[in-house]
């Protein structure tokens, strides 16, 4: 089974906003509507979580083998 990273990063943020939206309740409707606004709802942009971002690093230099002298 292979990991689609996008998908994996896109399901821990959907998570992650919905952790922060319960949690801890706001009792006053309006913070918690200004709250749920600004972290974004549902496959919405979230101005906490932003990404994924991919990083292609190069390879290393390859040296000699510790058995080699």
């Amino acid at each position: 089974m292979t990991l689609n990273p996008i998908a994996f990063a896109e399901e821990v943020n959907r998570q992650f906003l919905r952790y922060q939206l319960t949690s801890f309740p706001l009792s006053d409707s309006d913070l918690a509507r200004q709250a749920q606004v600004m972290l974004g709802g549902i496959g919405e942009e979230s101005q906490l979580v932003k990404g994924p971002y991919i990083s292609l690093s190069r390879s290393f230099a390859e040296g000699k083998c510790v058995g080699d002298d």
